[in-house]
């Protein structure tokens, strides 16, 4: 399942409920799924 959240940021999330954000062709993964997908979005950023 993909949803686009900005431009040119799109949020996956897959059957093992890992969150693959793809911005700018980086890939970043986040196996632990917060309740909340707009936290693990910016942890994501952060981590960028």
């Amino acid at each position: 399942m993909s949803q686009t959240i900005s431009e040119g940021v799109e949020l996956w999330i897959c059957e093992r409920e890992a969150i693959y954000l793809k911005c700018l062709s980086l890939w970043v993964v986040i196996f632990d799924l917060p309740q909340n997908p707009q936290q693990a979005v910016l942890r994501a950023f952060r981590a960028l």
